[in-house]
């Protein structure tokens, strides 16, 4: 890859990250917007192309995407609020009655750590899941921007090839 393909690549993860962090569910609403959309285009390329199948699924998904997309979403996030909720009690219950190796003081205690956060982030999910979705689109932001910034450091630092001279 190009020095300024990298360079512009790291900016716009950067740009993309900034948006996430600031405008947080609005930035999903888009998503899905394009999503639905690219995926319409996808299907009625395909229908030219006489691939009815793919054709149909492309469709019948964007079409899925545009209409019922924050619907989806909410589905997700109960989907991952009851696994962890599930794990969360699974993890809780099966160290309660381990009895492999007897565990004493700060040991214990943070053995129990996992299992909590687990049923309180399920929790929090289930009671607040617009909070928990703007808290996870902040996640994502962050995670972009500095992945854009190593891009950048990295871009910036790569050296140059010299030309063999003859």
């Amino acid at each position: 890859m190009k020095r300024v393909t990298k360079l512009v690549c790291a900016l716009l993860t950067i740009a993309l990250g900034a948006l996430f962090v600031i405008y947080k569910t609005e930035v999903l609403s888009v998503c899905m917007t394009v999503l639905g959309v690219g995926l319409i285009v996808l299907s009625v390329l395909d229908l030219i192309r006489l691939k009815l199948f793919t054709s149909a699924i492309e469709g019948i998904i964007g079409i899925a995407v545009l209409v019922i997309g924050w619907l989806l979403v909410d589905i997700a996030l109960f989907v991952i609020a009851i696994v962890l909720a599930l794990y969360g009690g699974v993890e809780l219950l099966r160290r309660i009655f381990e009895r492999k190796k007897k565990k004493k003081g700060l040991v214990l205690l943070i053995g129990f750590i996992e299992p909590f956060v687990c049923i309180a982030a399920a929790a929090f999910l289930l009671m607040n899941s617009g909070a928990a979705l703007s808290s996870v689109m902040v996640v994502v932001g962050i995670i972009l921007i500095v992945d854009g910034l190593l891009s950048l450091i990295v871009a910036l630092a790569g050296k140059k090839k010299k030309k063999k001279s003859r």
